[in-house]
């Protein structure tokens, strides 16, 4: 219809510019496809998302590889490692190939695949997966799957199987111009028939039947959805909340449900010391100094968070114990700071009971002299706003599900604190991909919220995907909506937000659509000349702009 109207508009202009008259549409004929083409951008550019998080994904990647051969060393190509190879990964460098340790015991940060901050303690035959950052000793790892089967490629392909499968919202004024745009045209050949051959008046046929093509454009009807969109966007902007994709808000406003990830999303996902409980009658602050001296030099995310509690004494003679702890000199006495589950000591029973107390958390113990003398529990602290936004969700009659790769403890314990009643920990990237299938089997609209490489196949997957502007890229770029402060209370905003503005799109439709079917009868008449008719047509369009404006009135703040 855009195209067809926009050529006989010209046709028109140029038959009345022959025939000595001014009433021409060049600048209608103009502004219709140019809102077409606007519409086909906006598409195409949401359509790159998926290609963006694939990338991402694969980027965590290192481009080469120490691979041992023989008596030496050769850097590589990581594409070239071949099954068997024995790869060396020193300090701080990412894995590159899923592998088992061969040679070395260390700490393994997998919050790129798992999203949890806690790092792993890896030892002989553990295996690790290709993306992993090593902040421990150096490993030596014998690779049981190449680059490009790795667990991060794997997670890759099923963010593209799950984008392929999604289906889309099509555009609704297409699904309305299927049958409008046909109607239209037959109805104004019909007209001129009617008038030249009926009525003998051919002139005036042609008038009417171009009255009907200009009251019938499609501008209000095209611009009833951007027009709404705009406005959203630009709302959801100012709270933080960026909008990639147009098809987000239809979505939004029928979620049923919306899972979210813990670390990083209802956490800070930065460990902090949330308990310490004093053993053997020993004064806390003394145990605290000791410990935070012994861990200072140590670069482990438990270690920094632990030395960050005192400042006043320093240690001699540090020592890392491979895959337990670190141990060190201080004021004389030999000051271990280590793992529970790794520690044998002379006051076990009160260790045992203290570690208990201390709840679902990271448990480190400091000793000296075979005693332990104080238990440390460290966690990521929930975000201050995570319980008010779970309110809101609620208040909104929106289900809320807990997924997470963090222990069944962990989140058990955040659950029952935000009030979300079902939860599921020890979850795998591949798991939360299955358990939004399985969510959305009983028809349910899901919205998926997460930061990390572990989400984003769940982001993908789900019918919308929220992420936290914190979170990594392949997060962001597998999500149609990310929070930029990482404020989850922007998600009930969204969810109002997207309610409100599908309502202000059904508005605009009805009145764009509406006007054109009652003013075409009278075009038909012969009733409206075609400079009314175009005047009539502009004023339809301002009209869908000041409703789509409404939306500031009645979008609630977070």
């Amino acid at each position: 219809m855009s195209i067809a109207s926009s050529k006989s508009l010209l046709d028109y202009s140029f038959f009345q510019i022959f025939t000595g008259s001014h009433e021409v549409y060049f600048e209608v004929a103009a502004v219709v496809p140019t809102i077409v083409l606007f519409g086909r951008w906006l598409e195409v550019r949401t359509r790159r998302s998926a290609t963006d998080s694939v990338k991402a994904l694969l980027s965590a990647i290192p481009e080469t590889a120490v691979v041992r051969r023989g008596s030496g060393q050769e850097t590589i190509p990581t594409s070239l490692v071949k099954l068997g190879d024995l790869v060396v990964v020193a300090t701080g460098q990412r894995i590159p190939v899923d592998g088992e340790i061969v040679e070395g015991a260390s700490q393994i940060d997998n919050s790129l695949i798992t999203g949890e901050s806690v790092p792993v303690e890896v030892t002989l035959k553990s295996t690790v997966v290709a993306g992993s950052l090593n902040i421990g000793p150096a490993l030596v790892i014998k690779t049981t799957a190449v680059s490009s089967s790795s667990r991060i490629a794997q997670i890759a392909d099923l963010v593209r199987e799950a984008t392929a499968e999604k289906s889309k919202i099509g555009s609704v004024t297409d699904r309305i111009s299927a049958v409008f745009v046909p109607s239209v045209i037959i109805l104004s050949v019909a007209t001129y028939l009617v008038w030249a051959l009926a009525l003998g008046d051919s002139g005036q046929g042609l008038s009417a039947a171009i009255a009907v093509l200009v009251i019938a454009c499609p501008c209000a009807l095209g611009i009833a959805v951007p027009m709404s969109l705009v406005v959203a966007t630009s709302l959801g902007a100012k709270q933080g909340i960026v909008i990639r994709n147009p098809d987000t808000l239809s979505l939004l406003s029928k979620v049923t449900k919306v899972v979210l990830d813990k670390t990083g999303t209802l956490t800070t996902g930065h460990l902090e010391v949330t308990k310490v409980i004093a053993l053997a009658n020993k004064d806390s602050k003394e145990a605290i100094a000791f410990a935070a001296a012994v861990e200072r030099s140590s670069t482990h995310p438990l270690a920094k968070a632990i030395a960050a509690l005192d400042t006043t004494l320093t240690a001699t003679d540090v020592k890392e114990l491979a895959g337990h702890g670190v141990s060190g000199t201080v004021n004389g006495k030999e000051v271990v700071v280590t793992r529970a589950k790794t520690l044998e000591v002379s006051n076990q029973a009160e260790l045992t009971k203290a570690i208990t107390e201390a709840g679902a958390a990271s448990i480190v113990v400091v000793s000296w002299d075979n005693t332990a003398r104080l238990v440390i529990a460290l966690s990521d602290a929930i975000r201050a706003e995570s319980k008010k936004a779970i309110a809101q969700l609620n208040q909104l009659n929106i289900q809320t599900i807990l997924l997470s790769g963090d222990t069944e403890a962990r989140v058990a314990s955040v659950a029952t604190e935000l009030g979300i009643k079902e939860f599921f920990g020890e979850v795998t990237p591949e798991e939360k991909l299955n358990k939004i299938k399985t969510l959305r089997e009983d028809s349910s609209v899901i919205a998926m919220v997460g930061d990390g490489l572990n989400d984003v196949a769940a982001l993908a997957g789900a019918d919308v995907g929220i992420a936290m502007g914190s979170g990594t890229h392949a997060a962001q770029s597998a999500a149609a909506i990310t929070i930029v402060d990482d404020n989850p209370l922007a998600i009930s905003y969204a969810l109002a937000l997207s309610k409100k503005t599908w309502s202000n799109i059904r508005q605009n439709l009805g009145w764009a659509f509406g006007y054109n079917v009652l003013l075409i009868p009278v075009a038909a008449l012969g009733l409206l000349n075609p400079m009314y008719a175009g005047t009539a047509m502009a004023f339809s369009s301002i009209s869908v702009v000041l409703n789509a404006l409404r939306l500031h009135l009645v979008t609630p703040g977070k």
